[in-house]
């Protein structure tokens, strides 16, 4: 039977004195001395008032570890607890891997996000000197610091060097949270008071987007610099620094995305459907003779129906409907609706994506950017919100608040006209029919 601990004890050691107890914040309880000079009690009555306080202290933490199964573990080591927490991550991603219908654990798009926020994390922690901190000694300031320097830190985006926004730093916020409530509940107990960590980790307002929809001629203009770049022999015009000098120099792209983004562009900004949706979106989807195209959100797991003609509330998008005919035509035994060579699904093509929209010189037009304005152009031709809402996959609520922006007019017709994308849709149908009748 192992020998009780004893309770905290005044004793004098090498003409000094000392407070002897135990320190139930270690797996098992750590033996130490407090010295009485340090706590500045000098006489009889300051030492046995600092002799009652410790062992009310060790009382309190004794009956913490007692209620979380007999003892606590504020001496791990967090680097190992945040490998634990990566690896319970991984776990889910397979898991949703092996059984998509049933919604359980993390799509791989998630597991990548939280996998790059904790390695950020992680290298911060290895790069200040806390490789070896121990759980019970990580503090609301450490949290701080973090995060100012993530906020004064140069981030790379593709080959810019941008300062991160505050929205990013409380998406950052968000999955750092999400790491340290799982080791919370981890047992015996990790964290003296994870309740400290709530202050710093608050999400913080952020300046306000501008809440103006993209206008028809950026949408157009953006449609045709994807389809001019898509050209293999159509070069480019080039800026590098070299030598400190800039160079500009003319040069042919060196490979063709095997998702297009032209093409991926049309269906994003026609049907308002997220990026994944349009990836994963397939013929078998696709009702020619109603107008129905069948959406399988990965997001919510709720499948919606989308109608680009005879809906309820007028005409949406029939031109493009006949184009997709067309590509259906083309597509052959391509089961996916979007190209993608000699890969086995489409991809998102980000770095042809990103060099395009640069050399649109437009505003940043990015997948969710064409959400948001093709939920503002339902209402400006009339839609209701609920309805647009409802086709979008999301409550009137978070419609309005969160999708919805400003359209400087409002429009009569097909959402593409209001889009001024029906001259794009008609020139790829002709050009269709052209090739068609030279075959």
């Amino acid at each position: 039977m192992a020998r009780p601990v004893p309770p905290a004890q005044l004793r004098s050691w090498r003409g000094q004195w000392y407070v002897f107890c135990h320190d139930w914040k270690f797996s098992p309880p750590r033996r130490m001395r407090v010295s009485c000079r340090s706590r500045n009690a000098f006489d009889q009555i300051a030492r046995k008032r600092l002799l009652d306080s410790i062992r009310e202290e060790e009382i309190l933490l004794r009956a913490e570890a007692v209620r979380l199964g007999g003892t606590i573990a504020y001496d791990s080591r967090l680097l190992k607890c945040v490998q634990e927490y990566v690896e319970d991550v991984e776990q889910r991603i397979k898991v949703r891997q092996a059984n998509p219908a049933a919604r359980a654990g993390l799509s791989p798009h998630t597991g990548l996000i939280i996998n790059d926020a904790m390695k950020r994390f992680v290298a911060w922690l290895k790069e200040a000197g806390y490789e070896r901190m121990q759980t019970g000694q990580l503090g609301p300031h450490h949290l701080r610091a973090y995060l100012e320097h993530l906020a004064t830190e140069p981030s790379s985006h593709g080959e810019r060097r941008v300062i991160r926004s505050g929205a990013t730093l409380n998406h950052h916020r968000r999955h750092l949270r999400a790491c340290l409530n799982w080791i919370a509940d981890m047992r015996p107990k990790r964290f003296p008071d994870a309740d400290s960590f709530k202050r710093p980790l608050k999400p913080q307002l952020v300046a306000p987007r501008e809440d103006v929809a993209c206008t028809p001629d950026e949408l157009l203009k953006s449609y045709r610099m994807a389809v001019q770049r898509e050209d293999p022999n159509c070069p480019m015009e080039v800026t590098r620094r070299k030598r400190g000098r800039l160079e500009n120099f003319m040069q042919r792209p060196p490979a063709v995305a095997a998702t297009p983004v032209s093409r991926l562009f049309l269906l994003l900004a026609l049907t308002g459907m997220r990026l994944s949706e349009a990836l994963n979106l397939k013929w078998t989807n696709i009702n020619f003779e109603t107008g129905w195209v069948r959406v399988y959100s990965e997001k919510t797991g709720r499948p919606r129906t989308l109608q680009l003609i005879d809906a309820p509330e007028g005409k949406l998008c029939p031109r493009f409907l006949e184009l997709l005919k067309r590509w259906k035509l083309q597509a052959g035994d391509r089961e996916h609706v979007l190209p993608h060579g000699a890969l086995p699904a489409p991809i998102h093509p980000k770095t042809p994506w990103e060099s395009t929209v640069r050399a649109a010189k437009t505003r940043r037009i990015g997948p969710q950017t064409l959400r948001r304005n093709w939920v503002s152009f339902c209402a400006s031709i009339g839609i209701p919100a609920a309805v647009a809402a409802l086709w979008a996959g999301h409550s009137a609520a978070v419609a309005e608040k969160h999708y919805r922006l400003q359209v400087m007019s409002r429009h009569d017709g097909t959402l593409e006209q209001a889009m001024g994308l029906d001259v794009v849709i008609e020139e790829l149908i002709s050009g269709s029919e052209v090739r068609g009748a030279q075959a």
